[in-house]
Formats: structure tokens, C-alpha cells, sequence
């Protein structure tokens, strides 16, 4: 299976993983992101490894009624 990882503001990597496919690392994803303390945050994207390279598959925005309060 493909390795996968979840970027956030594009150049934090917090998540390394395997999916069959894109569209199960873009679910498995935003599952990550949701279950982790990430603080507040602009974006979100799943990149996928192609040998040395990392390739984005997909990005998104976080929902703002499901950001955290700024203290």
C-alpha cells in the first residue's frame, strides 16, 4: 500500500500512514485531523510518496464553527 501523510499549513508533516488508495488517505485524513490536539490551523493536505518525492492529493480548509477558540 502507498504511503501517506497529513500536512498542515503545508509544511508541518503530523501523520505518517498507508491507504489503497487517494481516496481513502484524504478519509483517513481528515479523520487524523480531527482526533489530534493541532491547535488552530489554516489547511490541511494529504500528500502521497512517489519514491523520494512527496505529491499533494488533496488539501482542505478547517470548518470555522469546528476551530478552536483563540485564548
Amino acid at each position: 500500500m502507498p504511503s501517506y501523510r497529513l500536512v498542515v499549513d503545508h509544511q508541518l508533516p503530523i501523520a505518517t500512514f498507508t491507504a489503497v488508495d487517494d481516496v481513502a488517505a484524504t478519509t483517513r485524513a481528515r479523520e487524523l485531523a480531527c482526533e489530534g490536539p493541532v491547535g488552530p490551523r489554516r489547511s490541511f493536505s494529504v500528500e502521497q510518496r512517489i519514491g523520494e518525492v512527496w505529491r499533494e492529493v488533496a488539501a482542505w480548509m478547517p470548518h470555522p464553527a469546528r476551530r478552536p477558540a483563540l485564548a
